[in-house]
C-alpha cells in the first residue's frame, strides 16, 4: 500500500517521491542540499538494530527541517496525532524544525535516514576553499594510502542504534550531496570510476560489501560490513564495489554535487591522469 498522510499531520509535513535511477545492479537515490532537499545539510543519522515491537525517537534533539526515508524496511513515524508508515526507498517524509516525532512498528532489520539542517555547520572562509568548479585536473599524486577507515561511533541505547555524521566532525568536508545503493542482488559489482575533485566517505547501513581503491599503481581492498565504520576516499583515486551481500545497501556522504565532469569511468584514461606507465 501506498503511503498517505494523515489529516493529524503538522502543517509542513509531507510525502515526497526521491529519485530513484533504477539498474539491474541495483537502485540508486542521490539527494543534493538546495536541489532535493530544501536546506543545507547540517547532520546525517541512520538508526538500526530496532527491536521488534519498540520505539524509536531522535531525543531532545532538535534537528531543524528533516528528511526521514525508510532504506530497509518499514515502519511508523508518528507525529502529534499523525501517523504514516514509510516503505521505500524512494520516498522520503518531510518534517518542518522542532516537529517531535517516534518511530513505531519497525519491521524486522528496518534502516532509517534522516538529513537534517541542523547542526548547522561552521561559517566557511571562501579564500579557503578550492572552485571546484574550475578544477578539472585530477592530482596525479594521491594514492590508495590517503584513504582510509573511519569510525563513526554508534550510539547504543535500548530501543536500538544510531550514528550521527556531522561534516567536520565525523568527516572531513561538507556533505552537500548523500545518496544511497538498494536493491542491489547478492554479488554484483557497482562504481567503477574515480573523480578528479569529489571527496566521499561509504559505508554499509546493512548488509556488507567490499571496496577496492586503486590509485594506478596498488590496490587496497577494505571490507564495510558495520553500520558504525566507513571508508573515506581521496579525490583522485579508482573505486570499485563488490560483493554485495543480499540485501546489502551501500551509503554515500560526497563533498560536492553531481558533476559528469568530475567522473573518470575508464580505467586506461585514470591511468593516463595519474601519469602511470
Amino acid at each position: 500500500m501506498a503511503e498517505r498522510l494523515t489529516r493529524a499531520m503538522p502543517d509542513g509535513c509531507g510525502l515526497v517521491s526521491l529519485p530513484q535511477i533504477p539498474e539491474r545492479r541495483g537502485n540508486l537515490t542521490a539527494l543534493e542540499e538546495l536541489v532535493h532537499l530544501p536546506f543545507r545539510i547540517g547532520s546525517v543519522r541512520w538508526f538500526y538494530e530496532l527491536p521488534a515491537g519498540r520505539s524509536w525517537s531522535a531525543g531532545e534533539d532538535d534537528l531543524g527541517h528533516s528528511l526521514i526515508v525508510a532504506l530497509s524496511g518499514s515502519f511508523d513515524v508518528v507525529i502529534g496525532a499523525g501517523r504514516v508508515r514509510l516503505a521505500r526507498a524512494n520516498i522520503g517524509l518531510a518534517v518542518p524544525a522542532s516537529a517531535g516525532w517516534t518511530v513505531e512498528h519497525p519491521a524486522t532489520n528496518s534502516v532509517g535516514l534522516i538529513i537534517s539542517s541542523r547542526p548547522t555547520r561552521p561559517q566557511r572562509i571562501t579564500a579557503d576553499q578550492p572552485d571546484r568548479s574550475a578544477a578539472r585536473d585530477l592530482n596525479p599524486d594521491s594514492t590508495i594510502d590517503d584513504c582510509r577507515r573511519i569510525g563513526l561511533p554508534p550510539h547504543h541505547r535500548g530501543q536500538g542504534s544510531t550514528t550521527t555524521v556531522v561534516p567536520h566532525a565525523a568527516v572531513p568536508f561538507d556533505v552537500v550531496r548523500v545518496y544511497y545503493l538498494y536493491d542491489v542482488p547478492g554479488g554484483a559489482e557497482r562504481g567503477g570510476h574515480a573523480h578528479r575533485q569529489l571527496e566521499q566517505v561509504l559505508v554499509s547501513v546493512a548488509g556488507s560489501f567490499d571496496v577496492v581503491l586503486k590509485d594506478g599503481r596498488r590496490v587496497k581492498t577494505i571490507r564495510l560490513d558495520r553500520a558504525h565504520s566507513g571508508v573515506f576516499i581521496a579525490t583522485g583515486i579508482w573505486r570499485e564495489l563488490r560483493n554485495f551481500s543480499s540485501g546489502a545497501i551501500c551509503l554515500a556522504l560526497a563533498s560536492a554535487p553531481y558533476d559528469e565532469d568530475d567522473y573518470i569511468r575508464e580505467y586506461d584514461d585514470f591511468r593516463r591522469a595519474k601519469q602511470v606507465r
